[in-house]
């Protein structure tokens, strides 16, 4: 199929009616039919980067819908036809055009309240329509203006949580929204959060202009959307909903990405909102996060990050994002605890031979070498699980007296217990690591127990793992002809109690509990405040 590539200027006649479309980029006419006679174009909705949207009357229902007209920039018309300009080829376009069809499909596959309703998808002009539900009610936009420019935290929340379980349902099937910003979200009169223009700005652009016509929305738009280049993920959604409520909860839009990069800093949220939770503030900062990798994965996991709620996944991440936390949380704890084990060590023994109170008391030496051993372990791993659960400030404490505790305790085992050892007459430290990690995962235990499932397998793996964790430990430091054997017995001892631990994480989940739903606020608009299905607005801009 043939494309003409000529472009001619609009005139001021055809700029006011729309009646003489001759090489501009301009909407059908009022009065134009599709499908024959089945819909009705009655207004121009907005012009954005990609499409073109119109409130249409479907005669047959009787009912009004919004069509979505796949219109690119560096396109024109040609009488209704829409054809080629000079950054397009037939190949190209015809590609693309496709990709909008099989786009728009899938779209009306996915039924959900949260996700406007496609009723057809079809092909006129030279061009791909989508026919999609008119959304009564007002966008969060208007919502924010009528509300003085920001939103009670409440409020805030339950819309983003409505867009985000939309948002997943959208993801699971392998798509993305691409341009969610508080425009692009409907609010129903029965406080129903709808997402409406899903955009087509990274999959449906050709290659030859990746660079040079991304659309983006300046504020909501990560920046990896900006370089029209590689593949977007979830995350570069997580940031526009994170954008979102940013400014749903501070009356401001975010500073955009591009600045950002070049050394702006963005306030937090509660720098502008003091009321505002920390809790809150520093997850909507991290679905902010330049680096996607640093973000939520997607948006059940940016949702459980913001609400917390008991209902929630403790680790509700993708697994690529599971195992980078797991790693964390292996390096970083075993080297707090061989920190604490070294400076537990010299204190116990500086303690054993020179403070009086102590002398020829080695219970106390080593509830001391305990306790600082358990500070180092539990405060590396209060630095990976401090995001995931609730009084994570509680975790150290617990650590610092379970391991203080375990440590007499296993003392006294061992000294009650002479038993051999792999043919050796020394203390048996597998019983002893046994008894230490069974006080010290009992402890850490009180803080997850209420929180996530099989809690109880933490004392089992935690008890293992130090068992064997000791039984390592003595082996290699007693080959060791000199002390850094001794150093590197106590770290690979570590290393086994902590992969014990971080098997027992990589099945943890919360306990489940049905979350209330929050009230939706009232309706704060008139009969005439009518959907906005605007494709672009004045934030966009073009690259």
């Amino acid at each position: 199929m043939a494309f003409p590539a000529n472009k001619t200027s609009q005139s001021p006649l055809e700029a006011a009616t729309g009646l003489s479309i001759i090489g501009a980029r301009a909407p059908l006419p009022i009065g134009a039919r599709l499908r024959g006679a089945e819909y009705v174009i009655e207004a121009c909705l907005g012009t954005g980067g990609f499409a073109i949207t119109y409130r249409a009357w479907e005669p047959h229902l009787g009912r009004d819908v919004a069509i979505k007209e796949f219109f690119p920039k560096g396109c024109v018309r040609e009488g209704r036809r829409v054809a080629l300009g000079d950054e397009w080829t037939a190949e190209s376009f015809a590609r693309y055009r496709v990709r909008a069809l099989d786009e728009g499909r899938r779209l009306a596959a996915l039924p959900h309240p949260g996700i406007v309703t496609v009723h057809a998808v079809f092909e006129e002009n030279d061009t791909v329509y989508l026919v999609m539900e008119f959304v009564e009610g007002a966008s969060i936009d208007h919502y924010l203006g009528a509300q003085g420019g920001r939103l009670s935290v409440e409020d805030a929340v339950s819309i983003v949580r409505q867009a985000a379980d939309a948002l997943a349902v959208v993801h699971s099937n392998g798509l993305l929204h691409r341009d969610l910003k508080p425009a692009n979200l409907m609010r129903r009169p029965d406080g129903q959060i709808v997402l409406i223009d899903f955009g087509s700005a990274r999959e449906l652009l050709p290659d030859t202009i990746h660079t040079r016509t991304v659309t983006v929305t300046h504020g909501y738009a990560p920046l990896e959307q900006y370089s029209g280049r590689g593949t977007l993920e979830p995350s570069a959604d997580v940031y526009a909903l994170a954008a979102t409520l940013y400014h749903m909860l501070t009356g401001s839009t975010p500073v955009n990405a591009p600045a950002r990069a070049g050394g702006t800093l963005l306030p937090s949220p509660n720098a502008l909102r003091p009321d505002l939770s920390d809790h809150l503030s520093e997850a909507v900062m991290r679905g902010l996060s330049m680096d996607p990798t640093d973000r939520p994965g997607d948006a059940n996991e940016f949702k459980a990050d913001v609400l917390r709620l008991p209902g929630a996944d403790l680790f509700l991440i993708s697994p690529r994002r599971r195992l980078r936390f797991l790693w964390r949380f292996i390096w970083i704890s075993t080297l707090g605890s061989v920190i604490g084990m070294l400076l537990g060590m010299a204190v116990g023994n500086l303690a054993h031979q020179s403070w009086q109170w102590l002398s020829g008391s080695l219970h106390g030496a080593w509830a001391i070498s305990g306790a600082l051993a358990g500070a180092g372990l539990g405060i590396a791993q209060w630095l990976t699980l401090r995001r995931h659960l609730r009084y994570a400030w509680l975790w150290p404490l617990l650590t610092t007296a379970g391991a203080a505790a375990g440590n007499v305790l296993g003392l006294l085992v061992g000294d009650v217990l002479e038993w051999r050892l792999w043919g050796s007459r020394e203390k048996p430290w597998a019983i002893t690591g046994a008894s230490l990690g069974l006080i010290l995962g009992g402890a850490q235990w009180l803080l997850l127990r209420a929180q996530v499932q099989r809690a109880r397998c933490w004392v089992f793996f935690t008890m293992v793992g130090k068992s064997a964790g000791n039984v390592v430990s003595v082996s290699i430091g007693s080959a060791a002809a000199y002390g850094s054997g001794k150093i590197l017995g106590w770290a690979v001892g570590a290393l086994v109690l902590v992969l014990a631990q971080a098997l027992c994480l990589a099945f943890f989940r919360q306990k489940t509990a049905p979350a209330e739903p929050l009230p939706a606020p009232p309706d704060a608009f008139g009969a005439d405040d009518r959907a906005d299905h605007t494709v672009g607005d004045r934030d966009d801009a073009t690259i």
